[in-house]
């Protein structure tokens, strides 16, 4: 592809020709590609990111529609993370792209961060971008904290060594996430969060980071309320960029793990590394089983279950974790 493709970018006088040649060298980890995270990996493809590694759990659904860019009606049900790539592939085929459907948790992460150059935070929760600030701040990779919801857009860069990080803003996670299936979430407040994102990553990547901003923005689209936090200076007693102590990442790896998805529904993982339960053999035993190319489907008393390939459970219309774990050994078993 000729340099015409981003010439508009090369001519814009603070990037430039040098800057866009490092964007080309970049290798950026995204986790998530929903709808903040499909319009941060289209944004970073359409900019001349050389490489992208995708992480998403999710499967396409009729209520992503709405503000997921990369996903059509004919998407619905499949992986969001295969999808994403084969649509970013078509914008740009000279790209490397490698998209990985499974749970970001910290074994996939430690091995997928190697050679990362960035981490794009296009999750939905905060226990995940915990995960991430512990990852970045260990490896001394950048990242960048990006959210939406309601109205309200968020972003703020992390540079580990320079500027305080997610856990010297927020030591203590909330007890109560809000997430879009209760509170609601506004295309434009997406793509604020994505465009300022966007902006600091090309900063990073394209060798400019004096002009990274280090601040944390928000803004209600809807109020026209916005503000900022000062983020330059990490906190002296921060547990993590100071004292270096990785809570998650460390944390045992042998026992089920159970995660709210949204508010109607919990997933249940097995522990990282186990092997991955034959999905084909359960087929034939589940009634009402059907197995298509990424996930099984079936009824389980009055909830609607899935099964993937990687062994993760989804059910929808459970709350109880312990009710949730039951249920994924009574199956397994």
């Amino acid at each position: 592809m000729s340099d015409d493709r981003y010439s508009r970018q090369i001519l814009f006088s603070p990037f430039g020709a040098e800057a866009q040649r490092r964007l080309a060298d970049a290798r950026v980890l995204v986790v998530g590609v929903g709808a903040t995270g499909s319009a941060l990996a289209e944004g970073l493809a359409r900019a001349g990111v050389g490489e992208l590694v995708l992480v998403d759990r999710d499967l396409i659904e009729a209520s992503n529609l709405g503000r997921q860019a990369l996903y059509g009606e004919a998407d619905l049900g499949l992986p969001k993370a295969i999808v994403a790539r084969e649509r970013l592939l078509a914008i740009r085929a000279d790209m490397k792209i490698e998209a990985h459907m499974a749970d970001a948790g910290p074994g996939l992460l430690e091995q997928l961060v190697g050679g990362a150059d960035l981490i794009m935070d296009g999750t939905d929760n905060f226990a995940t971008r915990y995960l991430i600030n512990e990852l970045a701040c260990r490896e001394r990779v950048p990242w960048i904290y990006s959210g939406a919801i309601g109205a309200t857009a968020v972003s703020m860069p992390v540079l580990p060594g320079e500027t305080a990080c997610f856990h010297c803003l927020f030591p203590d996670a909330p007890n109560r996430e809000e997430s879009c299936d209760l509170a609601g979430v506004l295309q434009p407040a997406v793509l604020q969060a994505a465009a300022w994102s966007l902006t600091e990553a090309i900063k990073i990547l394209g060798g400019k980071r004096d002009a990274v901003r280090r601040e944390m923005r928000t803004v209600d689209l809807w109020r026209g309320q916005a503000g900022t936090m000062k983020s330059d200076t990490p906190r002296p007693s921060c547990a993590v960029c100071q004292k270096r102590e990785y809570e998650r990442l460390t944390a045992p790896r042998d026992d089920l793990s159970v995660a709210r998805i949204c508010s109607r529904s919990v997933q249940v993982s097995p522990p990282e590394g186990s092997a991955a339960p034959d999905l084909k053999n359960l087929a034939a035993e589940i009634a009402g089983a059907t197995l298509g190319e990424h996930v099984m489907t079936f009824p389980f008393e009055e909830l609607s279950a899935s099964m993937f390939p990687d062994g993760r459970l989804l059910l929808e219309g459970c709350s109880d974790p312990e009710r949730a774990r039951r249920i994924y050994r009574e199956l397994i078993a």
